[in-house]
């Protein structure tokens, strides 16, 4: 039995490290900034609950929130009918993104509500461009989360709806 080893030398290879860049960790203070938008967004969204449900009595409401490469953040609430779970959901949200190619370094926030499944635009707000500033991207998020709490009675009406069965 032979118990020496053979020892090589590291190999470099750089290609496929661009793959490794969606692990590199945030820093704090960017982490704690979505945070806090996520919190205010969903403070604000939730005002929606009590008034769907008037409508819909078996209404469930999902909060979530998730990041990736492409996006900072999507804060959102998923509204589901629990005596129809064949009618497609309501997804009521904020997703943030990367500026317009006119200015890489803004923010930009889209706001919608959308079915789930079929992708059905129900509500859309106008698409807003801020600078990364905490303050501005608090104001913003505070804003349009708002415009989206008063669209209840299109929520309702679209979980309502039977023609949206999937």
């Amino acid at each position: 039995m032979n118990t020496n080893t053979c020892s090589y030398p590291p190999v470099v290879c750089e290609e496929y490290l661009d793959r490794l860049a969606v692990f590199q960790p945030q820093a704090d203070a960017e982490v704690q900034i979505w945070m806090e938008v996520h919190e205010l967004v969903q403070r604000i969204l939730a005002q929606l609950d009590g008034l769907v449900k008037i409508s819909v009595p078996d209404l469930r409401v999902q909060v979530a929130r998730t990041r990736g490469r492409h996006f900072h953040l999507f804060t959102y609430r998923t509204f589901l009918r629990a005596d129809r779970p064949e009618i497609d959901p309501v997804i009521v949200g904020l997703t943030f993104v990367r500026g317009g190619d006119e200015n890489r370094e803004a923010v930009a926030i889209e706001a919608d509500v959308s079915g789930e499944q079929a992708g059905d635009r129900i509500a859309v707000t106008a698409r807003r461009e801020v600078p990364p500033v905490r303050e501005e991207l608090v104001r913003a998020a505070r804003e349009l989360a708002t415009e989206l709490s008063g669209y209840a009675p299109l929520i309702a009406e679209a979980l309502l709806d039977t023609s949206r069965a999937t």
